[in-house]
């Protein structure tokens, strides 16, 4: 299931889960390295809103970690990927948010950025960095020619993945 799926089923109610912005990223993995979402500044990451994981434990037993059961397990699930173990189903909090869904559904291609600024107090030096993302054949990715056009020293790294 991608969150574009989520997007959708919870559009009729006028709510939204906390995912990703990009329409063809998967839930499960995202729900348990972080997620960055357009409403991160009210609701944190999608792995702040996971109200319970289901996994299989190496030993092969199902279990159910949220806040009451399995705590350590719940805590250490987000932002430790599939290391505990594989985890089957997540139940995610949902949100009263209408205009979600319509922002993703009108953006015509899926692409996005995440910004860092790093600054070390004791040389007084800062540096900024962008990861951005997009689906699509252009190379660099025309959705960020705004970034790489700006003067100065500048890093690119470009990753195609062929789709299949």
């Amino acid at each position: 299931m991608k969150w574009i799926d989520v997007a959708r089923a919870l559009d009729p109610f006028g709510r939204a889960a906390i995912g990703d912005c990009l329409k063809t990223i998967g839930v499960p993995g995202l729900t348990l390295i972080g997620g960055v979402h357009y409403l991160i500044n009210k609701y944190g990451l999608a792995m702040d809103n996971v109200e319970r994981y289901d996994v299989v434990l190496g030993n092969g037993t199902q279990v159910i970690a949220d806040i009451s059961t399995i705590r350590d397990l719940f805590w250490a699930l987000k932002g430790g990927a599939n290391n505990f173990g594989p985890v089957t189903n997540t139940t995610i909090q949902a949100f009263r948010e209408d205009q979600v869904y319509e922002f993703i559904k009108v953006s015509p291609i899926a692409a996005g950025g995440v910004f860092t600024i790093q600054y070390n107090a004791t040389t007084k030096a800062a540096s900024a960095s962008m990861m951005g993302v997009q689906e699509g054949i252009s190379n660099p990715p025309s959705q960020f020619v705004y970034f790489t056009a700006i003067d100065g020293p500048i890093k690119e790294d470009n990753v195609m993945a062929l789709r299949q």
